[in-house]
């Protein structure tokens, strides 16, 4: 057996963000390209499948290329190095871990067993595997055309396969509010839609997902025109206030336009989720009696904890749990109430933020206002709940 290399001939910052159909045998599948990464490995020849990357238009596959013939060993050798940087699946019944207990296996079996890990990671991945992809990569996406570009063919793929715009579902309004930094809005909405594909098999035909970004007036209508075309193409709704408004104002005056049945999801522009994200926020109102909020846990970019939930001490003053440890201990890894969770990134039905009355004003224009949502909640007998599941 031989494999070979397909290459997506893009620039590297933005070859995350193309997910890839492949037909072999009668089987279709979707490979997600780790961050940093630009090619798949495959066995047999290219003939053998049919390729088409999602969202692009039909016969766009000039953007693929191939290097072909390449021995067992040596993709063995690749394979091998590969998983040893990035596995996040060494102790499990798919893992490289079972090689050690047969070395009476031949190359050829040796190769396949690798491959069929590799392929399970890039179909599936999954929190820690991408966070270990994102710490070995110096790549960051600064293009707004190729974010934008990758904005609507992810939109575009999801809306084939159903994602979005699905009558019927349940409706959930990510709403994310920036002040300008278009780089960083394209790159979230991004990983959002990227995240839908990915759990597309737990989200089908089950919840109808819009997203909304609104903007606080900045005053060099900074990224407006790219946001606007977006929002034309139908890939999510773009709002610009008339005047700032400042962060809590634009929130409340946002998730107003929400949908009145809907599960309100409040995201900040600077983040992106990563897989398991949505999911990990709408289970945990579906497996979990009296859940008022729900929130993530946040990662800073260079792999350190951020936040798993947040204290309130008595004299009003608050911090973020685990803040600088790491994401993996135990502690943080297991769903459990906290007193509040930061408003970058938390889920709360729409009913409730109306009868509360959303972020209370005496804190205008921001801070404090998300660990006052948070007690207000509590005060009503609801939980709010910390969901490791849900990161970002």
């Amino acid at each position: 057996m031989h494999y070979f290399q397909v290459r997506l001939n893009d620039a590297i910052s933005s070859a995350p963000y193309q997910p890839l159909r492949i037909s072999h045998k009668g089987a279709t599948s979707i490979l997600f390209l780790p961050f940093g990464e630009q090619t798949i490995t495959l066995a047999g020849a290219p003939s053998d499948y049919r390729f088409e990357l999602l969202g692009s238009p039909e016969g766009d596959n000039e953007r693929l290329s191939f290097r072909t013939e390449l021995s067992e060993a040596i993709t063995l050798l690749d394979l091998s190095h590969w998983l040893f940087q990035r596995s996040s699946r060494v102790n499990t019944p798919r893992s490289s871990a079972a090689l050690r207990l047969d070395n009476e296996w031949s190359t050829s079996e040796l190769v396949a067993n690798l491959h069929g890990i590799y392929l399970n990671h890039l179909t599936h991945p999954d929190a820690e595997f991408e966070l270990k992809c994102r710490s070995q990569s110096t790549i960051q996406c600064q293009s707004i055309v190729d974010l934008s570009r990758s904005c609507r063919s992810l939109h575009e793929a999801a809306r084939v396969l159903e994602l979005m715009d699905v009558p019927g579902g349940k409706a959930v309004d990510v709403i994310i509010p920036a002040y300008g930094q278009t780089a960083f809005t394209l790159r979230c909405i991004a990983s959002v839609l990227r995240d839908l594909l990915i759990s597309r098999q737990h989200l089908l035909n089950r919840f109808d997902v819009k997203i909304k970004v609104v903007d606080d007036a900045h005053p060099l209508q900074d990224g407006h025109v790219v946001l606007n075309q977006l929002a034309d193409q139908g890939c999510l709704d773009f709002q610009v206030n008339s005047s700032n408004l400042g962060f809590l104002e634009s929130c409340n005056q946002a998730v107003s336009t929400s949908r009145q049945d809907s599960f309100v999801v409040l995201l900040n522009n600077d983040i992106e989720v990563l897989p398991g994200w949505l999911l990990g926020l709408l289970e945990t109102f579906e497996q979990q009696q009296q859940v008022g909020l729900a929130g993530s846990k946040l990662i800073y970019p260079d792999g350190r904890l951020q936040e798993a939930g947040g204290i309130v001490w008595r004299d009003g003053s608050a911090w973020n749990y685990g803040r600088l440890k790491k994401p993996s201990d135990p502690e943080f890894n297991y769903a459990r109430g906290a007193d509040y969770i930061s408003g970058a990134s938390i889920m709360v039905k729409r009913s409730l933020w109306d009868d509360i009355g959303g972020f209370d004003r005496r804190y205008v224009p921001a801070y404090y206002e998300d660990t006052d949502l948070a007690l207000t909640i509590r005060e009503r007998g609801l939980k709010v709940v910390f969901q490791p599941t849900s990161q970002a």
